[in-house]
């Protein structure tokens, strides 16, 4: 049954409209922000070579690479990291790929040509993400590295079941127990997230829809922490840039379930015409990131006028 036809009721059926969105939709002297990418170091508050960056997190256990999912230079940006992480026992997550996509996953990383058979296996075309060319060279640089790939999400339908039931939804007992998703945001995150999901999708949806967005989005960054954690001790992590920020999404629970671990997160950002300084991007800010990769930006269609239309 379509999940866009009754006996959903209006609000639902926008709900899932939005969550789809959401899913497939982040004082110094400036450094050379027309240049192809630029890598912005927060802490030391200098413009770093792409193998300078590299360096920098090579003890980290956990590197999250942060991303606009329709951006080409992004994921060039992530599959250069992704060849230069050292070690042979990483797992690669992706953000892009649920539980249901696993099984095809398995059997991709098993056949003798797995990157040429990956977008069947994993029905990418279907999946609702940007096409499979832009990822190709993420998915590439880690199958060439001989690393295991995770899916990290549920499937999008289970989104229902969160906002209707909550975390535990799709988190078991234990992964609660440490988790603790319900108490990751205080009054004053909460309404900063909700208000971000109403400009992400142009201030097109009801007030009372953002409370359960806002937990669907919680449940993902949990849920992505715990497949990956459960993936093994070192891993990178292919994810949507809100997903990677350190004060209030996956790298928070990565921290819950593994104190000791070493976190890395880079962001891919787009260049802003209106942007002199590096400070000038919000995902610069102390506490969002350890480094900002700013690139040009993708050539796309207003976004505003598809939810107009939804």
């Amino acid at each position: 049954m379509s999940f866009l036809s009754p006996p959903f009721p209006p609000l639902w059926r926008l709900f899932l409209v939005a969550i789809t969105g959401l899913f497939v939709a982040c004082s110094t002297a400036p450094g050379d922000l027309s240049a192809p990418t630029q890598y912005w170091s927060v802490e030391r508050g200098e413009w770093l070579t792409p193998a300078a960056v590299a360096a920098a997190v090579t003890e980290a256990d956990y590197l999250l690479l942060g991303e606009i999912h329709d951006n080409a230079s992004h994921h060039r940006g992530q599959a250069d990291l992704l060849r230069r992480f050292p070690g042979d026992d990483v797992a690669v997550g992706f953000e892009q790929l649920d539980s249901t996509q696993a099984p095809g996953l398995e059997r991709a990383q098993a056949s003798d040509e797995p990157l040429a058979v990956m977008p069947e296996a994993v029905a990418w075309a279907d999946a609702g993400w940007p096409p499979w060319t832009l990822y190709e060279p993420v998915f590439a640089a880690a199958l060439e590295a001989g690393h295991d790939l995770v899916a990290l999400s549920f499937p999008r339908r289970e989104a229902f079941a969160v906002a209707g039931n909550g975390f535990p939804a799709v988190l078991p007992d234990e992964a609660l127990a440490v988790l603790a998703p319900d108490t990751l945001l205080d009054t004053a995150a909460q309404a900063t997230l909700e208000q971000e999901l109403a400009d992400a999708h142009c201030g097109k949806l009801p007030a009372a829809m953002l409370p359960a967005m806002a937990t669907v989005q919680v449940a993902r960054d949990a849920h992505m922490a715990w497949r990956q954690v459960n993936a093994g001790e070192r891993g990178v992590l292919v994810l949507g840039a809100g997903h990677a920020r350190r004060d209030r999404a996956v790298p928070r629970f990565l921290e819950r379930l593994r104190p000791e671990a070493k976190i890395a997160v880079v962001v891919f950002v787009e260049r802003r015409p209106d942007a002199i300084f590096p400070a000038d991007y919000p995902e610069a800010q102390p506490g969002f990131a350890d480094f900002v990769a700013v690139t040009d930006a993708a050539e796309r269609p207003d976004p505003c006028a598809g939810i107009a239309e939804s």
